[in-house]
């Protein structure tokens, strides 16, 4: 979803986000202190993303990020427990899933990847 309506290439990270998150603040600025380019999209403005976007990864933390990965986007975000750490790099309808332990993990990673 690193595309705009028209299919060109809008941003390195497409950040998914609700409004008043803390933690979705803190990603953005992380991401932006690092001079990583930032697309940002609410959930509010589209929610049936959003619903797809929880359906893939089982659960509604946010922020979440994609980023391409060859012809595929991966969805990062932080998993809800432990177990959920087994679906590292699982591809599922065409996106491949990235969970994380920590907020911190998931900048740190996304960092690496500028």
């Amino acid at each position: 979803m690193n595309r705009n309506k028209n299919g060109s290439k809008l941003a390195k990270v497409l950040l998914v986000t609700l409004n008043g998150c803390d933690k979705c603040k803190k990603l953005k600025a992380s991401l932006e202190i690092e001079n990583i380019s930032v697309y940002n999209m609410d959930c509010d403005d589209n929610p049936n993303f959003c619903d797809e976007l929880e359906s893939q990864t089982n659960t509604s933390n946010y922020p979440m990020a994609l980023t391409e990965r060859g012809s595929l986007e991966m969805i990062h975000y932080v998993a809800e427990s432990y177990k959920d750490l087994k679906y590292t790099n699982v591809i599922k309808n065409n996106y491949i899933l990235q969970p994380y332990l920590s907020l911190e993990l998931m900048i740190e990673a996304l960092k690496q990847n500028k």
